[in-house]
């Protein structure tokens, strides 16, 4: 429901089906205050969805997703939660995948500000050769940054797995470190 001020209302939406459920409900309002909630899960095995062509798809097998946006004016808080049984890239494919996604204040009309992310998966495999020594055990990722208008610099980030990390920090912005046990 569109308001004529630019709200965007959902009184309480649901939608129930054999692979899973999701619902909406509140306000995202850049005028006012926002309050909105979405979430999805599948009821048993993940939810399988593709993008893109044949070339360059992306497949993923969703087990959940919750997301909220919250305060008031065009730059509310958000912040989300998805699980991923498997994302399917053409350069690789990572299992059991977590991610977390926030901002304290995020401009809805130009979809920018700050954004933080964690993220870890099980495992992390590619069919490019050279990668695959670099892909061993468990990988966890963390970034702090700013989505710009073409740009998203980052702050702060790291990677890391059982062969290496790879990571920057506020006192070292123009310097990346890396290390291998």
């Amino acid at each position: 429901h569109f308001c004529s001020y630019g709200a965007t209302r959902v009184g309480n939406g649901r939608l129930t089906a054999q692979a899973g459920q999701g619902g909406s409900s509140g306000t995202i309002d850049p005028d006012g205050v926002s309050d909105f909630t979405v979430s999805a899960a599948a009821a048993g095995d993940p939810v399988g969805l593709s993008f893109g062509d044949a070339t360059d798809r992306i497949t993923l097998a969703l087990r959940s997703l919750e997301a909220n946006v919250s305060g008031s004016g065009a730059r509310p808080a958000f912040d989300a939660t998805v699980s991923l049984a498997s994302l399917a890239l053409p350069q690789a494919t990572v299992l059991d995948l977590g991610l977390d996604l926030s901002s304290t204040g995020f401009d809805i009309a130009t979809r920018t500000g700050p954004v933080e992310m964690s993220a870890s998966a099980a495992s992390v495999a590619s069919p490019i050769e050279t990668l695959v020594p670099f892909l061993t055990g468990p990988t966890a990722l963390s970034m702090k940054g700013e989505v710009g208008a073409n740009t998203i610099p980052i702050e702060q980030a790291s990677v890391q797995n059982d062969v290496w990390r790879l990571y920057t920090s506020p006192s070292q912005r123009d310097r990346t470190r890396s290390s291998m046990p």
